[in-house]
């Protein structure tokens, strides 16, 4: 007998084992519902009960003799324990770049009142993508930046960016030379210490008045200190931050007492800081 011939002989052999399966399911016609018969082992046809046990898909009831179909169980799969995952690998999917660059602004009370100023005029951390801390003083000479700044890596790391304004409250107590020398060298030994901090130093300010000296005498002092510091912070890669609208001519710019800025003034002053540390910021994610 050819083999499609013996196929065919099998499919029928199983037809009519599933046909003799449900010959006892009867239709009420009042309750159009079917009932069914449960049916004893005894009575299932011989080729079923051998596939029945191959498959294992049907149990006997050793007391009633009934057939039952019983659900397969699978062995169960056991699969590796993940493995723990690091602090420091969580914070990276948080921040996919690393931390955020922290950004210290250093000086006297310029620097105190435009921290009252930046976040009406910017926002939360200059609205920079980076942690913003202030570290302003009133009347805080250059010797004081040095101190403050010893003082807070006592319980911090150092900063990925420095701005310092300082040295207009030495002007009239020490010479334009001397101060230079000062502010070069000290500039110079943070980066030293810290080669990897960017430093940015912004240019002493035009006043109206000024607490140690004439105004045009301190003009020329301060224009001559400037000049210095920006060669030397170019010798290292630093930043220099200049304020040419921040005019002692213009009234608007000033409170009553023609050292401190008014809003206005403020705003251009933080402006101008904003431009510069976002430039410095982009070169650094570069």
């Amino acid at each position: 007998m050819s083999s499609c011939a013996m196929q065919t002989s099998r499919i029928s052999e199983e037809v009519m084992d599933l046909t003799e399966l449900f010959q006892d399911l009867t239709i009420n016609p009042e309750m159009s519902s079917c009932v069914t018969r449960k049916r004893t082992f005894s009575e299932v046809p011989n080729s079923l009960k051998k596939r029945m046990k191959l498959n294992r898909t049907h149990q006997l009831d050793s007391a009633t003799g009934d057939v039952h179909r019983v659900r397969k169980i699978f062995p169960r799969i056991s699969y590796p324990a993940p493995s723990p995952v690091s602090v420091k690998s969580q914070e990276k999917k948080k921040n996919p770049k690393g931390p955020r660059t922290k950004i210290w602004i250093m000086g006297s009370g310029y620097v105190l009142r435009a921290e009252r100023e930046a976040y009406q005029n910017f926002g939360e951390n200059l609205g920079l993508s980076a942690k913003v801390e202030w570290f302003g003083q009133g009347e805080m000479r250059w010797s004081g930046v040095q101190q403050r700044f010893d003082a807070e890596l006592k319980t911090q790391s150092p900063p990925d960016i420095l701005i310092i304004h300082a040295g207009g409250n030495d002007l009239g107590l020490t010479s334009a030379k001397i101060l230079s020398a000062k502010i070069t060298s000290g500039l110079m030994a943070l980066h030293a210490r810290f080669p990897s901090m960017t430093i940015g130093y912004s240019c002493i300010n035009e006043r109206q008045e000024w607490r140690y000296g004439h105004p045009e005498g301190m003009d020329y002092d301060r224009n001559t200190v400037n000049k210095c510091i920006k060669a030397a912070v170019g010798k290292f890669g630093g930043e220099v931050i200049e304020h040419p609208n921040l005019r002692c001519d213009d009234k608007t710019l000033f409170l009553s007492d023609g050292v401190h800025f008014s809003n206005y003034g403020n705003k251009i002053f933080l402006t101008r800081i904003h431009s510069v540390l976002k430039k410095i910021l982009e070169r650094r994610h570069q």
